[in-house]
């Protein structure tokens, strides 16, 4: 068992756990067992799954803040040279992050996978949740103390500081600036570290808290989760058809049939290894031989676009919240939707480097809506999954960037164009 990944683990942990809340389940109906697991719940199962969430959360805030902050300082490194180019990529990765997540909010409304799972604890929350108006929601983007926001857990005013914090250190420049943004750079791996540990107790953790959902839920679950998957599969289907698609056939004259072909190699990497990071040589080769694209452009935009260009993290963050609102029968208002999709654009691109970075980022996200944290559970039992699967769509977000700037630069190779072997 020690030779299995840490992704395996936490599979077998949650096959363990469908199986044992099931059980619990319906021996708790059929035969009155129901006592009996609740002191089972009480002084075992719910300790255990809310340490590991805690654990959790207290590292959640600092990647936030220091993944944003730090992006910033690396994109605007060379302001002379890379200006332009750096302007252009950042339009692209915002658009293209907002769509994801557009995309996959409004499925999730559509396709309702979290209507099928029921549960009590609605009856609290419908409390607590207050209606907010969009200009509130703007103004509270803000902080006016920054150490209460960090107490808080306040992700949206946080994200709000980080972007300033990192601009001024880009603005400010000299030897300074390069000290910081090593700062940071540490300060993150050492974050990501500290999540790394913590992770390494996800499958207990998941066994937990997953056991708790399904004890009192029972088959709902299941057909929740299946629901779930399908609707983030369409999700990534549709970034594809509604969003690449069209940037290569109109910015590039490019078909996308044989975008997909040339980037088997790429897609089947990144399938198997779950990581952008991972396929980055890969992604580079295929980008400047394939297509044609500059070494200079390949070297700057694609190691950017695996940092902070998440689309298919995008996608299943805006299912993921929706989902989990709905199995608590939250009903989450318009500017709060419009809170979620801007803070999920962020923390999407928050979530590179982080072992299941975009399902340990959306906590910050149902933090911020006032969702019982404790329904990530059941996201982190499939991540795997899913997790595959979005990247694909990540790393392909990333060369139709790399293409459609480069092309817009006139950064081709004339020997490729002339070619003429992508044209519509």
């Amino acid at each position: 068992m020690g030779k299995l990944k840490g992704s395996t683990l936490i599979l077998i942990s949650m096959g363990c756990a469908l199986v044992f809340g099931l059980v619990v389940n319906i021996m708790a109906n059929c035969y009155g067992f129901k006592q009996e697991y609740l002191v089972l719940e009480k002084f075992v199962i719910a300790p255990i799954g809310d340490v590991f969430l805690k654990l959790l959360l207290v590292a959640i805030i600092p990647v936030v803040f220091l993944a944003i902050a730090g992006g910033i300082m690396e994109l605007g490194q060379d302001k002379d040279k890379l200006k332009r180019v750096s302007i252009k990529a950042a339009i692209y990765y915002f658009l293209t992050t907002l769509f994801a997540v557009i995309i996959g909010v409004g499925l999730a409304y559509l396709i309702r996978p979290g209507a099928t799972t029921h549960s009590t604890v609605h009856l609290a929350l419908t409390h607590t949740i207050q209606p907010v108006s969009m200009i509130d929601t703007l103004v509270g983007m803000f902080p006016k103390n920054i150490f209460a926001s960090l107490s808080e857990g306040n992700m949206l005013q946080i994200m709000v500081f980080a972007i300033i914090f990192g601009i001024a250190i880009v603005i400010m420049g000299g030897k300074e600036s390069d000290r910081i943004r090593e700062l940071v750079h540490y300060f993150t791996s050492v974050m990501i570290e500290m999540i790394k540990i913590i992770m390494k107790f996800a499958p207990i953790g998941v066994f937990c808290l997953l056991v708790k959902a399904i004890a009192t839920q029972g088959y709902s679950t299941i057909i929740g989760l299946a629901l779930y998957i399908i609707t983030i599969l369409i999700g990534l289907a549709l970034q594809f058809v509604l969003v690449y698609a069209p940037i290569l056939i109109f910015t590039v004259k490019m078909n996308p049939f044989t975008f997909i072909k040339s980037i088997g190699e790429v897609a089947a990497v990144a399938f198997a290894t779950s990581s952008s990071k991972a396929t980055l040589p890969i992604s580079m080769e295929v980008t400047e031989k394939k297509f044609g694209v500059t070494r200079n452009m390949v070297r700057f935009l694609i190691p950017l676009g695996a940092s902070i260009n998440m689309n298919g993290a995008a996608i299943m963050q805006g299912v993921g919240i929706i989902f989990i609102s709905q199995i608590y029968n939250v009903d989450l208002s318009f500017p709060m939707l419009c809170t979620i999709i801007f803070t999920a654009i962020f923390t999407s691109a928050g979530a590179a480097g982080v072992p299941s970075g975009a399902t340990i980022m959306l906590t910050s996200i149902l933090l911020m809506a006032g969702i019982p944290a404790e329904g990530i559970a059941l996201i982190m039992g499939v991540d795997r999954i899913v997790d595959m699967c979005r990247t694909v769509v990540n790393i392909s977000g990333d060369i139709v960037c790399a293409v459609a700037v480069a092309s817009s630069e006139g950064a081709i190779t004339k020997t490729y164009e002339e070619s003429k072997q992508l044209a519509v």
